[in-house]
């Protein structure tokens, strides 16, 4: 078995700010108010909180569909390959030695998330049809305030995005997918 670590780096925009641009209309955009207008009411944002509206936003631009293309011309079927990512990398990632978990953080602007096993991807229906949602908390809901341990703020800014991963190159384990079938 062998531990491979991954950084990958991309200095511009933060998620954050590809979403949440001027002129920007249309559903998503409806949507993740929506979602702000719902967290500032249950005061999940505010003094003392490690969570804020950026922290919102960013986490919102790693469910399934959502895109910055997302109501332009082309963008019908944006949105998937984060989501896809974070699926290959959980499922393929994992070992058989139960200490040895993936584990993933994405760093964009003042944001910092990180993926482990607590809070796994999952298929729920909603508008529009099935998606695949990562909230970070028990119900897996965006209405609710996701983990502070999975998702918060930091003090620094990052000028972009980072995404580090930690997995693992399992031959067993990979072969268990696979049926056994590989030597």
């Amino acid at each position: 078995m062998g531990e491979c670590q991954l950084v990958i780096f991309n200095f511009g925009k933060s998620i954050y700010e590809t979403l949440d641009t001027p002129n920007r209309q249309g559903a998503m955009t409806e949507d993740i108010r929506r979602l702000v207008a719902i967290h500032q009411q249950k005061s999940f944002f505010g003094f003392g909180n490690k969570f804020n509206e950026r922290d919102l936003w960013t986490l919102y631009g790693l469910q399934d569909g959502v895109s910055r293309f997302s109501g332009e011309p082309g963008g019908v079927d944006r949105g998937r390959g984060t989501v896809n990512m974070i699926e290959a990398f959980t499922r393929l990632g994992k070992s058989t030695d139960v200490d040895k978990e993936p584990i993933m953080t994405i760093v964009s602007g003042s944001t910092r998330i990180v993926l482990d096993k607590k809070y796994p991807l999952q298929s729920k229906t909603l508008e529009g049809g099935p998606r695949r949602i990562i909230a970070f908390n028990k119900n897996n809901s965006l209405e609710e305030k996701p983990d502070d341990a999975n998702v918060h703020s930091l003090r620094g800014r990052f000028p972009g995005t980072v995404l580090s991963f930690r997995f693992f190159m399992d031959k067993v384990y990979l072969d268990s997918l696979q049926g056994g079938t590989n030597q």
